[in-house]
């Protein structure tokens, strides 16, 4: 929570309990403070951007693309139809309080998968994670040096 001036910014309000929250707003309100929500947004072409760079620097590591949900070989970031589509999955959802851009906030799913989870928090992202990073030593490309 930072005050500023007679403005009040709630950083994360899910880490407080409705009631604790209401009652605090309440009471600022009484002493004249204004309470606006801090937000951080980017443009969606950022994202797109972001999001286009990193699937293509992914893809040119790894062998294989594979979901972490279900399975899934030899997705295509590109690919036309959603049956064959990777997309970057969210382990704790924007609307969550998850960062956008944070990579350790990544894994790749394929799309029926990223699209059944929705804004729902994984169910447990240390295994996720654990199996994200599975893929990647597994599927790794192997660079030659000189030889």
């Amino acid at each position: 929570m930072v005050i500023l001036g007679n403005n009040l910014c709630l950083k994360n309000p899910i880490e407080q309990s409705m009631a604790e929250m209401i009652f605090l707003k309440l009471q600022l309100i009484k002493e004249g403070f204004q309470i606006k929500r801090e937000r951080k947004f980017i443009r969606r072409n950022q994202w797109v951007r972001f999001r286009n760079n990193w699937m293509r620097k992914y893809q040119r590591e790894h062998t294989i693309i594979k979901c972490v949900y279900c399975g899934k070989e030899h997705l295509d970031p590109w690919a036309k139809e959603d049956a064959n589509k990777a997309t970057i999955d969210h382990l704790i959802p924007k609307s969550k309080g998850g960062k956008v851009l944070d990579e350790e906030n990544f894994v790749i799913a394929c799309f029926k998968c990223n699209q059944d989870k929705g804004n729902k928090v994984s169910f447990n992202v240390e295994k996720i994670k654990e199996i994200q990073e599975l893929n990647d030593l597994k599927y790794r490309k192997i660079e030659y040096g000189n030889l």
